[in-house]
């Protein structure tokens, strides 16, 4: 499935795309601690924050091995969203790594 036109971050964007397929590799991941954001493509808060994850996810570029910054759009997968607890547009979770899964409503 592709992504919405009105996707916030851009195919050439260093966040990733994350896809609800995903979610359990990279909960799991051992390896490497994901830092991603579930957003609404519709959302004014999400859309400010964009710049700022972007950024993060550059600045972390060069620890790609250990660490990744991502995004979800849940104005598109909604249903899978929810089921990970998503009440509020942004929020953040960091999964894998040596970390417990964490959520914040930002």
């Amino acid at each position: 499935q592709q992504q919405p036109a009105a996707a916030v971050y851009s195919p050439s964007s260093p966040v990733v795309t994350i896809h609800p397929y995903q979610f359990a590799a990279i909960r799991t991941d051992a390896k490497r601690t994901w830092i991603f954001e579930a957003y609404a493509s519709w959302c004014g808060h999400c859309q400010a924050f964009a710049p700022t994850l972007e950024s993060l996810a550059s600045n972390l570029s060069t620890y790609s091995a250990t660490v990744a910054v991502g995004a979800i759009d849940c104005a598109y997968y909604r249903d899978a969203c929810i089921a990970i607890g998503v009440s509020g547009f942004p929020t953040l979770f960091v999964w894998g790594g040596a970390h417990p899964p964490l959520a914040s409503n930002t």
